[in-house]
């Protein structure tokens, strides 16, 4: 027979096929031993080529409805990815390949039409300095407390894998004189799956770390990083427990022991680990009981969520300065719905608007602040028109009713489909300030009927000097019993009352000569007791409460003669029947605004005087000191007597309050600076 056709010489066959044995045995068990550590990771390992396509995954996937993982070898990965997402995975692969790894984020279409989410974290791949494709981690963020059956599962596929492969093995021992040359080939393959594995795990991102009573026994890479040891041999043989933080360690031990009794993984369980230099970091940590080397171990796989948590932190610090700036602003701060739920609001908020507690403004429909449900739609609708309102002035109304003049600045939150969500809102109070520019305005209002008073009164008393003058020489000529002369006297009255009107006038108008010095106010009170009493009639009572040690005030002593008077006057009309009237003297030194009134840090002497009348409305109580403004029918008044006393109080620098409600009576508040001693 020909040479090629014989059969081989087999002498010392016996010898080879134990050595070939002996070399497959130690890779199998290599092998084994790394994709013990790759079987049991929680998340999916793959590789891919250049062009994208599966050259190795994980039998983790099989819980994607991969089933079997083998199947997805030779596909490209775009088959598996959401359309949507496809184009960003795309450009991340190239990125990667590049040397630009990152992790990335993305959607899985399974098998049974479900959408799983997955972390990607990825590192090119290099064989014999040749980039071959890239490797890297698939972490399931879906269902993540599935986790443990899938390892389960996936430990005994692997157990079945290696039962399967033993018996393959032993198959094939019995087929080895018959197939050297296959054997050989087997051999060079196990070696590639051996290096596959390695590589898998060595380069891993994950930190992998194996202990077996509490002694590392093997660490890749990545665990190396986190613990930021130099070398495998700095960590091969310490305590797991030095890494961990010792606030920790009697918890990872107990963990570590209950893991190994019930042989079962444990859930992850966040961790601080302690590094050689001191510095700590805030890890999740996951366990998993596994054969290693023939004997129990448990792998710990960790991730570093130290980033994580301080960005964590920081939005809790964030959220918790921006409470602080909402609970302390100024400004009514509040955060509403379109159909007027109040979410929140600030103690401003419950003040300004007259609540007793932020509960009870809670519990209140923002829509009930609003004078009338249109002025809310209304102010819904420019809120929707331009998504933020800038001081806007409106009027709002406190719970018990009263009006508020607010300025508003007022931001929408639009939801996806640019509906209305939330309205936040900061609210400042004008009403003091409406207040004070309707005071304003009165006082120039009263300023130019002053000066237009004054220059009517001035040529007014001028022409009544001569009627006057003309009378007085008329009569002095004129016979006693002359019938004319009643008629003279009746133009000298008139004339004479003519002047009067003409002289409050003027000192209104502040031109009228006013001879002011220091004096005692309760002084000259009581000393006009009698005179109003007589103004009064005997059907109304005076009362005087006459502060001690009253500081003196500046004025025309003939001033308050006409205040008091023209006051008791005004509480004679108003008193029906019986009633009182209360003259009141105090000391005041005012740290705040009053009344409307420029008070603060002044010392003033207050007179009141209040009468048991029927009082008066708003409405009358705004032209009350209106020149010729009288409630008398025609021909009882001149409309002069308090607009006289409000041009006597304001010539001596001080000014005058009302209070009177219909049916309460009216109390006179006249505030006088004090006058140095």
């Amino acid at each position: 027979m020909p040479a090629h056709s014989q059969s081989p010489d087999l002498s010392d066959a016996p010898g080879r096929t134990t050595d070939t044995r002996w070399a497959l045995e130690a890779l199998e068990q290599s092998e084994a031993r790394y994709r013990t550590l790759v079987e049991n990771i929680n998340d999916v390992l793959f590789s891919l080529d250049v062009d994208g396509r599966i050259t190795y995954i994980s039998p983790v996937v099989e819980r994607f409805g991969f089933v079997p993982a083998s199947d997805l070898v030779g596909q490209h990965f775009s088959r598996f990815v959401h359309p949507d997402d496809l184009p960003g995975l795309t450009e991340r692969f190239r990125a990667t390949l590049v040397g630009d790894p990152k992790p990335h984020e993305f959607r899985v279409l399974t098998p049974d039409g479900q959408i799983r989410y997955v972390r990607s974290s990825s590192r090119p791949l290099y064989e014999q300095g040749s980039l071959v494709g890239l490797t890297g981690l698939l972490t399931d963020v879906t269902e993540r407390k599935l986790m443990e059956e899938e390892l389960r599962l996936g430990r005994e596929s692997l157990e079945r894998c290696v039962r399967e492969r033993t018996a393959a093995l032993e198959e094939a021992n019995a087929r080895l004189r018959t197939e050297i040359v296959e054997r050989a080939k087997a051999e060079k393959a196990a070696r590639e799956s051996e290096e596959r594995w390695r590589r898998l795990v060595e380069h891993n991102p994950v930190c992998l770390a194996v202990h077996r009573e509490g002694r590392i026994i093997y660490v890749n890479p990545a665990c190396l990083r986190l613990f930021n040891v130099e070398s495998v041999e700095d960590a091969i043989g310490r305590s797991i427990l030095e890494f961990v933080h010792p606030d920790y360690r009697d918890v990872v031990v107990a963990r570590v022991r209950e893991t190994m009794a019930r042989d079962v993984p444990a859930p992850p369980l966040e961790e601080r680990f302690v590094r050689p230099d001191g510095s700590i970091i805030e890890v999740e940590v996951t366990a998993i009981p596994l054969t290693y080397m023939g004997e129990r171990a448990i792998m710990t796989v960790i991730r570093d969520i130290t980033h994580q948590r301080e960005a964590e932190r920081a939005l809790r610090e964030s959220e918790e300065r921006y409470r602080r700036f909402f609970e302390l602003d100024l400004s009514a701060d509040y955060i509403a719905r379109p159909d007027g739920t109040l979410v929140a609001c600030n103690a401003e908020f419950v003040k300004l608007f007259g609540f007793a507690s932020r509960e009870e403004a809670l519990a209140t429909n923002v829509t009930e602040l609003y004078p009338s449900p249109e002025a809310r739609e209304e102010f819904l609708r420019l809120l929707r028109t331009r998504g933020t309102v800038v001081n806007h002035r409106m009027q709002l109304k406190r719970r018990d009713g009263k009006p508020l003049h607010v300025l508003a600045n007022t931001t929408g939150v639009f939801g996806p489909t640019g509906e209305l969500s939330l309205i936040q809102g900061f609210l400042l109070d004008e009403t003091p300030m409406r207040l004070l520019e309707e005071q304003f305005l009165h006082a120039q209002k009263m300023e130019a009927v002053g000066r237009l008073a004054g220059s009517i009164a001035h040529d007014f008393n001028n022409m009544l000097t001569a009627v006057l003058g003309t009378a007085e020489l008329i009569l002095e000529k004129m016979p006693m019993d002359d019938p004319l002369r009643s008629r003279i006297e009746t133009i000298r009255a008139a004339a004479l009352r003519s002047k009067e009107v003409a002289c409050r006038l003027l000192t209104f108008a502040r031109k009228h000569p006013i001879e002011p010095r220091v004096i005692d106010l309760n002084a000259s009170i009581a000393a006009l007791r009698d005179v109003i009493q007589g103004l009064l009639g005997d059907r109304v009572a005076v009362r005087l409460d006459l502060a001690d040690g009253l500081w003196p005030v500046r004025i025309d002593p003939t001033h308050v003669d006409h205040v008091l008077a023209n006051l008791a006057s005004n509480a004679r009309d108003a008193i029906e029947g019986q009633g009182e009237v209360v003259i009141e003297t105090a000391n005041l030194h005012v740290r705040e605004h009053a009344v409307g009134a420029p008070l603060e840090g002044n010392d003033w002497v207050r007179m009141r005087f209040t009468d048991t009348g029927r009082g008066m409305d708003e409405e009358t109580k705004r032209f009350l000191f209106e020149p010729f403004f009288t409630t008398k029918p025609p021909g009882q008044g001149t409309g002069l007597g308090l607009f006289t006393v409000y041009g006597i109080v304001t010539q001596s620098g001080g000014f005058i309050h009302v209070t009177s409600e219909p049916g309460s009576g009216t109390t006179f508040d006249i505030f006088l600076p004090r006058a140095p001693q």
